[in-house]
């Protein structure tokens, strides 16, 4: 079975932005790691994140209605529609994964941030390919967007959509993978927003 890295599409032209300018700033702090956003997002009390939408390369928000696609992310978390969380869900992926999330231009309509319970270390860091990598003094340099994956477990009992650990400094990867039915099943429903490319193990 292949898998596949599911990101935004070339063709959106718009970007989301989370209001609470403290929230943003402390779910930032959390790195990529669902489990610690969701724990501040709880310890917040916010029911329904507020967001905003703004076009890409603009520094101001929309304020009219607008046609949204059904998968966006902000910074790296994914946010979908709800046609697109009943098609996770419907797939395996668990509703306590999920987080509302409201656009102010489009407040009658559903959305949430998609805050998987695991991750899964699956991935031989040594042998795989990434475009780059962010590096802080002293510490390890954390990979970001896969290119050619070499995986060190089977691939096949995973879930159709999962994110992938870093053990050695306690994150995930920023990028989001699926199975072939997930991506067979988005594009039959004529969900948008969202790109894959296939993984590929390194030459």
């Amino acid at each position: 079975m292949n898998l596949w890295k599911m990101t935004t599409d070339d063709a959106t032209n718009i970007g989301p932005v989370l209001l609470d300018e403290e929230l943003s700033r402390a779910v930032r702090r959390c790195g990529w790691k669902p489990n610690l956003v969701r724990e501040t997002l709880r310890g917040s009390c916010v029911a329904s994140i507020e967001m905003g939408i703004a076009k890409l390369r603009s520094s101001h928000l929309e304020l009219a209605a607008i046609k949204l696609p059904d998968f966006l992310i902000w910074i790296w978390i994914p946010i979908v529609s709800l046609e697109g969380a009943r098609v996770m869900i419907g797939l395996g992926c668990d509703s306590k994964e999920f987080w509302p999330c409201r656009f102010q231009t489009n407040p009658d309509e559903q959305y949430f941030f998609h805050l998987p319970l695991r991750s899964y270390d699956i991935v031989d860091y040594e042998k795989s390919e990434f475009l780059q990598s962010l590096a802080f003094p002293g510490k390890d340099a954390i990979p970001m967007f896969a290119k050619n994956i070499c995986f060190n477990a089977p691939t096949d009992k995973l879930p159709p959509c999962f994110r992938v650990s870093i053990p050695k400094i306690n994150q995930t990867l920023i990028d989001l993978f699926v199975n072939d039915e997930f991506r067979s099943v988005w594009i039959e429903r004529h969900l948008s927003g969202a790109q894959f490319t296939l993984l590929t193990e390194p030459a």
